[in-house]
């Protein structure tokens, strides 16, 4: 009879070079004897038999530490998770500090801007709109299909604060759901990396050689909706309805409304708008305890309205609520929100307030209009300042002061990614 080999859970009749490229149930150096007779292992692998994988642990990361380049270390640890999937894992949770830069942002985005160059085949599943009606195929054709339980999806409309990158940006649900697996221990083979690809805007992109997503421009209208809709009522029919549905970096038009839309049907959530906005209201109220303020105490302007800022928002509101019993309006009022045409103000003349923005707008005639961050900071006695507006240096030195000005210990959050977006630097 033919011997199985099962590891975490993973079974495969595979034997000899087949399986040592399964990243599943490849252990490298670590089959045993027995194993690397039975499975005619034996020749392909030195002597050594390193069961704990110390051996390959420090031969690993040693090849990592000679790598000079973040990207290249990028592609050398993508590489190994191709390959061997826990040890991978191992040293992503045991090296966390070290790797995580390197495995997410903010590396990932300049590998995002020319993923072609790192890309292997197999590391996540590319579903164009051309095989709308073959969706259920595509997935059932992912090697783990039967145990996949949570699934991040992009159509790569907004990557990061860098725009529209199309099928390059895959190495965002890798590099997302990797974090899952390496720090919140979900087992690798319930996980699946989607991109949706139904073009792109972005010209440069439509003009690149190395470019491999389809080359056309984006469908929108109902031909894209039907094809989120299909997309959706796909993943329950192949893994069921318990399957967790992750959206990553849609644009904010498209983010909102289908999280509202699938939100009550589907075990979705958008990490944009909900996840991003937790880590935030976390972060303030760990720092609350820090200077010793309620939050009720703040006065927070968020420079950036996207997603992230509208979530945020949201969950602020009502945290005052129910934490602090503000009402609805008393909590709004603690909130400040700057977007590229400045402070959101009821009948703003230079309008652009979308529905989503409309909540957070200051009461007309409360405040003038203002477009400049430091009369707003002024303005509302900002004791916080959180930014995610994807322009690099925003907080300099008049801002930071301006800051210090309204409180003794003023709370600065420069959240845009990747780094070289960021607000500011320590």
């Amino acid at each position: 009879m033919a011997s199985k080999l099962v590891r975490r859970g993973v079974s495969t009749m595979l034997k000899s070079v087949e399986l040592l490229r399964d990243p599943y149930v490849n252990k490298g150096f670590g089959f045993t004897e027995n194993q690397r007779n039975e499975l005619k292992l034996k020749g392909l692998i030195p002597a050594l038999i390193d069961s704990a994988s110390t051996f390959e642990e420090k031969l690993n990361l040693e090849r990592l530490r000679r790598i000079a380049k973040d990207f290249d270390k990028y592609d050398f640890l993508l590489r190994l998770y191709d390959t061997n999937r826990v040890l991978f894992f191992r040293l992503l949770n045991k090296y966390t500090t070290e790797l995580m830069p390197l495995v997410y942002t903010p590396t990932v985005g300049a590998v995002c801007k020319e993923y072609s160059l790192v890309h292997q085949n197999g590391r996540g599943l590319f579903i164009p709109i051309s095989e709308d009606a073959n969706i259920r195929e595509l997935l059932r054709n992912w090697p783990q299909a039967r145990n996949v339980k949570a699934i991040c999806v992009t159509d790569g409309e907004r990557i990061l604060g860098l725009g529209d990158l199309g099928s390059f940006g895959m190495g965002i649900p890798v590099g997302k759901l990797a974090l899952c697996t390496g720090l919140a221990g979900i087992p690798t083979e319930n996980c699946l990396p989607i991109v949706l690809d139904v073009g792109t805007n972005n010209q440069d992109l439509l003009s690149n050689p190395l470019y491999f997503g389809m080359r056309q421009k984006r469908v929108t209208g109902d031909v894209y909706d039907n094809f989120i809709d299909e997309f959706m009522r796909s993943c329950v029919d192949v893994f069921g309805k318990d399957v967790l549905i992750q959206f990553e970096d849609f644009g904010n038009h498209n983010a909102f409304r289908f999280l509202k839309k699938y939100r009550d049907n589907y075990c979705n959530f958008n990490d944009d708008i909900q996840g991003t906005a937790s880590v935030i209201l976390s972060g303030l109220l760990t720092a609350c305890r820090a200077t010793g303020r309620r939050l009720r105490d703040e006065n927070i302007v968020c420079f950036g309205a996207g997603e992230s800022m509208i979530g945020f928002g949201n969950l602020l509101v009502e945290c005052l609520m129910s934490r602090s019993g503000l009402t609805e309006a008393e909590a709004k009022s603690h909130l400040w929100m700057v977007d590229s045409r400045g402070l959101i103000v009821e009948g703003r003349s230079t309008g652009g307030i979308t529905k989503e923005k409309a909540p957070f707008a200051r009461p007309a005639g409360s405040c003038p209009e203002m477009r400049d961050l430091k009369e707003v900071i002024l303005a509302a006695k900002a004791t916080t300042l959180i930014g995610a507006s994807a322009v690099p240096g925003a907080f300099n030195e008049n801002i930071l002061v301006a800051m210090a000005k309204q409180s003794p210990r003023p709370l600065i959050f420069a959240l845009s990614n990747p780094t070289d977006k960021s607000e500011c630097t320590a």
